[in-house]
């Protein structure tokens, strides 16, 4: 009976989340050189629904679940191909992202015969998309796919506007370019990452919250909380809406 309890004991603290206090932003360790991708399984490891495949699939903690194919199918529905632990520390070797499979074009390409017709004037470009690798890697995939359509387009553009190629990035070729390069801003990324776990996983309240991250946001409570509001709504959408998924192929870009 002892030891009975005693495996249960540990299967618990094994299951247990463990993330950082949000009241501290250096808990969260030198979260401004992490990668696209440690943003994203960040993100992911505090999702409700990924930890409770993890409780249920992989009640013992392992780094990874077995790879069976219910496992499989779960993981899926995050856009990985393995049931990362969600307690796991992360590893930027980690290339299980199934988005990562559309982050070459080539695969992104139709690879069956396609005829199609098209009435363009001069000016207009047509670009046929392949919607199939969406139902794989999700919302990552959309991502992959309009960037290298905007690729296309900037081409075509330069084609116009500077068929010889004498301007090179200059003007407003320039713009275009800086607009297309993805950017991270860790403060932001975090400040979703505290108010998250602070009220789902720590139990603080929105006021709290507002007070503690958002105290230049306004002189008056009502100021912060609508601020605190505004970025808890996005951070919801980051993890429970699976937004993360559209770090992942940046790393790449």
């Amino acid at each position: 009976m002892r030891r009975r309890e005693k495996e249960t004991m540990g299967v618990a603290t094994l299951t247990e989340a463990d993330f950082p206090d949000w009241r501290d932003a250096a808990a969260y360790g030198d979260y401004a050189r992490w990668t696209y991708r440690r943003w994203a399984w960040e993100f992911l490891r505090r999702n409700p629904r990924y930890i409770d495949a993890c409780h249920r699939l992989n009640p013992r903690g392992r780094p990874s679940a077995p790879g069976s194919e219910e496992v499989l199918q779960e993981a899926a529905k995050f856009g990985r191909r393995d049931l990362k632990y969600f307690n796991s520390p992360y590893d930027e070797k980690d290339r299980y992202w199934l988005s990562e499979r559309v982050a070459d074009q080539a695969w992104v390409e139709s690879k069956e015969p396609v005829s199609k017709t098209f009435n363009l004037v001069p000016g207009q470009v047509a670009i046929l998309f392949d919607v199939r690798p969406i139902r794989v890697a999700g919302p990552a995939a959309l991502a992959v796919m309009l960037e290298h359509a905007k690729e296309l387009l900037i081409g075509e553009y330069r084609a116009i506007v500077d068929p010889e190629g004498k301007h090179g990035y200059d003007a407003e070729l320039g713009k275009v370019e800086r607009v297309r390069k993805p950017r991270l801003k860790p403060k932001e990324l975090l400040e979703k990452l505290r108010i998250y776990d602070a009220v789902v996983h720590q139990g603080a309240s929105h006021s709290d919250v507002a007070e503690q991250l958002f105290a230049d946001a306004g002189e008056d409570h009502a100021a912060r909380k609508r601020v605190e509001y505004k970025c808890w709504g996005k951070a919801k959408e980051m993890i429970e809406g699976l937004k993360l998924l559209e770090l992942v192929p940046r790393d790449h870009a």
